[in-house]
């Protein structure tokens, strides 16, 4: 979905102008991860409005089905108060069924077949109950967007996934994973592609958000801990939203 169509979140705060400079040069994908409520959507967009207004190409993937993610952020008219940004800036909200139907489509060599299958009471208990499918299939057009070339040049600059909340983000890393060892056929590629990409660790920048609430806090620390420990992924900064400047004033 092109972010023209769409209207803009807040302009670029202060904590988004450092996290700037935080980002590796080599990075193809930033997430912003964290319990859900602190703020992850808001951050994602701001810096990728920040990113578009500075000439990069930028994608946002969000969590949210795009009808949701229009309540929660005010976009349209981005085009009048940003127009630099906004010719750089898309959003996508991407649906795991949707990708494993196309799956279906294009090794099927009868559609009438294909539709029969998708039609099927089994084949959509089967998607559901299959451990680490949707996981997987996500993870793989995520990394085809980071990676997508257009006359020999990245498609975009700087892909952003506001990720969902920390378990669910934890839990998608390892049911992708998990589901890798069981690739054969048209996954397989695929999955070799996938394992590729994320074993180096150098296309990810990670930005836990948190705030300065306690729970929020100890989630975002062990949800760091399991990070570094399972699939040794390290954050590139943490950062800490809804702080006053007050807090970081010096005393008079």
């Amino acid at each position: 979905v092109d972010a023209r169509q769409a209207e803009p979140p807040a302009p670029p705060t202060p904590l988004i102008h450092s996290v700037v400079g935080l980002v590796p040069r080599q990075s193809r994908i930033l997430i912003f991860c964290g319990k859900g409520g602190v703020g992850k959507t808001t951050l994602s967009f701001s810096l990728a409005l920040r990113c578009a207004e500075a000439g990069k190409r930028v994608v946002v993937v969000s969590s949210h089905p795009l009808r949701e993610l229009a309540v929660t952020l005010s976009l349209a008219g981005i085009a009048e108060v940003f127009p630099s940004a906004a010719r750089n800036l898309f959003v996508v909200h991407i649906d795991p069924l949707d990708l494993i139907g196309d799956l279906v489509h294009k090794n099927f060599p009868s559609q009438f077949v294909a539709d029969a299958v998708l039609r099927s009471s089994i084949y959509k208990n089967l998607v559901e109950v299959a451990p680490g499918l949707k996981e997987f299939q996500f993870l793989v057009r995520l990394q085809q967007l980071a990676e997508r070339k257009v006359s020999g040049e990245p498609d975009y600059d700087l892909l952003l996934w506001d990720a969902p909340s920390s378990g669910h983000f934890l839990s998608t890393l390892h049911a992708a994973r998990n589901f890798e060892i069981l690739l054969t056929g048209p996954l397989s590629s695929a999955g070799a592609d996938l394992a590729r990409f994320f074993s180096n660790t150098a296309n990810i920048a990670l930005f836990p958000v948190t705030t300065l609430e306690e729970m929020a806090i100890e989630e975002t620390i062990e949800m760091c801990g399991k990070l570094e420990a399972d699939f040794a992924m390290k954050a590139a900064a943490v950062l800490t939203n809804l702080v006053s400047p007050l807090a970081m004033a010096t005393e008079a």
